[in-house]
C-alpha cells in the first residue's frame, strides 16, 4: 500500500507543458500569505475536468491560524486555450490546537516523502500538491485508506470548510485521530 508522498518533478525532467500548467495553477491561485509567517501549510488540488484550487494554512505571527482558499472560476486546463481566470476567494478562522495538529500532521508526512519503486501517477485523477517548511511532495489518486489518501480526504475537508467560511472542528479532528498511530511521530 502507498504509505508516502512521492516528490514533485523536477522542472529538468517534466514536459514544458506541465511546468506551464502548474505555474500558471501558482501564479493564479496562490494565497497570499504573511512571509514572516509561523507556520505555512500549502495545499494544490488538480483535478481532471474540473476547477482547480489551492489552500494555505497561516499561523500568524500572532500564533492564530486561518485557513485560505482560493479556487478557480473556470478550468485552467489546457494551457492551449486563452483564459482570464480569476479566483473565488475564501477564508475561515482555525482553533490554536487543531492548527497546530495540522501543521504538525503535515509536516511529519513531507517528512516521509521519497520516490517509489513504480512512480504513482497518470493522466486522469487528481493531483495533490503539498508543501510545508521549505518541502513539498505529491501524490496522484492515492488509494482512500493510504497515508496520502487520508491526506487528501483531509484536504478536501479543510478546502471545503474554508469555502464554507466555517471550519467545522469537529468533523475536521475525527479526520486528525486518524493519523495517531498511523503517521510516524504524530501522537
Amino acid at each position: 500500500m502507498l504509505d508516502h508522498l512521492e516528490p514533485n518533478d523536477s522542472p529538468i525532467e517534466s514536459l514544458p507543458i506541465l511546468n506551464a500548467y502548474l505555474h500558471t495553477v501558482a501564479a493564479t491561485l496562490k494565497p497570499k500569505v504573511d512571509r514572516k509567517a509561523k507556520a505555512v501549510v500549502g495545499i494544490a488540488c488538480l483535478p481532471s475536468f474540473e476547477v482547480e484550487w489551492m489552500l494555505a494554512l497561516q499561523c500568524s505571527r500572532s500564533g492564530h491560524y486561518t485557513s485560505y482558499a482560493h479556487t478557480a472560476d473556470q478550468e485552467i486546463w489546457p494551457l492551449e486555450e486563452t483564459k482570464a481566470i480569476t479566483p473565488i476567494k475564501n477564508h475561515a478562522a482555525v482553533s490554536n490546537e487543531l492548527g497546530a495538529s495540522l501543521h504538525k500532521i503535515f509536516r511529519l508526512a513531507l517528512l516521509g516523502t521519497r520516490h517509489s519503486d513504480s512512480p504513482n501517477m497518470g493522466l486522469d485523477g487528481v493531483t495533490y500538491h503539498f508543501s510545508c517548511d521549505h518541502m513539498s511532495g505529491r501524490t496522484w489518486s492515492p488509494p482512500e485508506n493510504s497515508l496520502p489518501g487520508k491526506l487528501c480526504a483531509l484536504s478536501d475537508c479543510l478546502y471545503n470548510d474554508t469555502v464554507a467560511g466555517k471550519i467545522n472542528e469537529r468533523r475536521i479532528s475525527r479526520r486528525v485521530r486518524w493519523f495517531h498511530g498511523n503517521l510516524p511521530g504524530f501522537d
